[in-house]
């Protein structure tokens, strides 16, 4: 874990760092597999033992980038709560919960004939869980109202649009998404001419090879 602020206050417990929290803040944690980048205006961070992170809250212009598995999740939003577990001398990202105008975006980082959609979530409350070892997501949600664009990276696709009371994202291997459900859904599909649907609930299943 690297971290770099302006003004900082540092808490220490019998030498260890217990509790940091500073201003103009940004980090980054390495682990094998994932890349973890975070930033924001104010960040407050609680630490477990042996210094292992348990808890970061980034506030103010919050931004979380997580990048693994050919895959890079990109998160914005007024204020991003991160919870994490130890792993050896490591410590894992279990969730995160972005709060207030929130943006997910998913974008493979290789472009090319296999590629899947850009996936660009909006709502204001996001939830993110991660699977076991923290390397992919598990599964997204919204608390409410959002919105869910899939965004063309080669030929053959096309772009899509969906809103909804609420949306659920479970993914597969890779970072894909195998399946997504809403409620009291409209989807908007651009082709010539332009395909709607409107629907009190949309459950759809995706092939993880196209």
């Amino acid at each position: 874990l690297q971290m770099d602020s302006g003004a900082a206050e540092v808490l220490l417990d019998e030498g260890e760092i217990h509790q940091a929290n500073m201003d103009a803040a940004r980090g980054a944690q390495r682990s094998a597999g994932r890349d973890v980048q975070f930033a924001a205006e104010t960040i407050h961070m609680l630490f477990g033992d042996r210094m292992t992170v348990k808890a970061i809250v980034a506030q103010r212009d919050a931004r979380l980038i997580s990048t693994a598995s050919g895959s890079r999740t990109t998160v914005t939003s007024d204020m991003v709560g991160m919870n994490f577990v130890p792993s050896g001398s490591e410590s894992l990202l279990v969730d995160a919960t972005a709060t207030g105008k929130s943006v997910v975006t998913a974008e493979p980082v290789a472009r090319g004939a296999n590629a899947p959609e850009t996936r660009v979530l909006k709502s204001d409350v996001i939830y993110l869980a991660m699977r076991q070892g923290g390397e992919e997501i598990d599964r997204v949600e919204t608390t409410g109202p959002g919105t869910l664009d899939f965004l063309p990276n080669r030929t053959g696709q096309v772009k899509r649009n969906l809103k909804g009371d609420q949306i659920w994202i479970t993914y597969g291997n890779g970072n894909r998404i195998d399946r997504f459900r809403s409620v009291n859904a409209v989807t908007r599909t651009e082709m010539q001419p332009p395909r709607i649907t409107q629907s009190k609930e949309i459950l759809a299943f995706f092939d993880a090879n196209s």
